[in-house]
């Protein structure tokens, strides 16, 4: 009650024509009494920044009373200032600079599904990656609680933890991904399946060290090593992709990709993660989250073989 009085008294002061005023030191700075807006133009041009303040200063009192509100307020500013420098230092390429022939029409939908239905690399990529996926998109969700139950550390703790294993592991991985396949596939294109099918492949050990350690740091260390082995095929798979196709049909084949990879991964890493995790809650208790993990794992092989299996057509599939 005490939270809405204040938003009430400042409706009510606004609405007050015969000027009796609440002294209140916010309303006052911020806001102007209706006798004070000459006429009915002066009262709808002054509401627009009224509910400026009131929305900023019921936004601050949340984060105020949010127990990471410290940790709220820097995503707030490392969003913005993302924005900010991605809009100056980031520029368009020209369109077509890299392309044999001009685009001239973008063909149609069944026509693009035609070509990649008789390409197998691409359905092989897609069904890797979407099993990486169950397991990435589940881990991304189910780690933290791992961390609670499993190490004893706290909310704010275990956010910490594994935010930096995301921001760490995740950057290294996806250049390291990018780097290795451009270097390697100059020689042999068949390296741009390779080199995340052998991330994948030793990614499933990697993570098994870590949900099993008893140590935080030493977990910390082994959750950071799968972490980027985890995130090597995001590059080296969608520019494939995209290679697999003349350049007008790209945009469509890449939305192709991405429709199975979400579909499978967001859409089931999640549920299958944490029902398989209630289905050992009777075995395992506290710890069913732990060995949920362990039994997903094989997930990070079966990608890795499917892309071994790739990597023996891209050079007939490639465009």
């Amino acid at each position: 009650k005490a939270g809405l009085r204040q938003p009430l008294h400042m409706v009510e002061h606004r609405m007050d024509v015969d000027g009796s005023a609440h002294h209140r030191p916010f309303v006052a700075e911020h806001l102007h009494a209706v006798d004070q807006c000459h006429d009915a133009v002066g009262l709808v041009a002054d509401q627009p920044r009224q509910h400026a303040v009131l929305g900023g200063r019921l936004l601050f009192q949340k984060l105020r009373r949010a127990a990471d509100a410290g940790q709220r307020i820097l995503d707030l500013v490392r969003q913005a200032a993302h924005q900010l420098l991605g809009g100056l230092l980031l520029r368009e390429p020209v369109r077509g600079r890299l392309d044999h022939a001009p685009v001239t029409h973008a063909p149609p939908f069944r026509e693009v599904l035609r070509l990649v239905a008789n390409k197998r690399s691409f359905w092989l990529l897609a069904a890797g990656a979407s099993l990486s996926s169950m397991m990435g998109y589940g881990l991304i969700f189910w780690i933290p609680p791992l961390l609670q139950r499993s190490f004893d550390l706290s909310l704010i703790e275990a956010s910490r933890f594994y935010g930096a294993i995301a921001l760490f592991g995740g950057v290294a991985g996806i250049w390291a991904g990018g780097w290795l396949s451009d270097r390697l596939g100059r020689r042999d294109r068949r390296w741009f399946a390779l080199v995340p099918a052998i991330a994948f492949l030793a990614t499933a050990p990697a993570y098994a060290l870590g949900v099993t350690s008893q140590s935080v740091t030493l977990a910390f260390v082994l959750f950071l090593i799968p972490g980027a082995l985890a995130l090597v095929w995001v590059g080296p798979t969608i520019a494939t992709v995209q290679a697999l196709v003349p350049p007008a049909m790209r945009a469509t084949a890449s939305a192709i990709f991405l429709l199975f990879n979400n579909l499978i991964g967001l859409g089931g890493g999640t549920l299958f993660l944490g029902g398989l995790s209630d289905q050992l809650a009777p075995t395992y208790g506290e710890e069913s989250l732990r060995y949920a993990i362990l039994f997903d794992l094989p997930l990070y092989l079966a990608a890795g073989l499917l892309f071994l299996i790739a990597s023996r057509r891209l050079a007939r599939d490639w465009a």
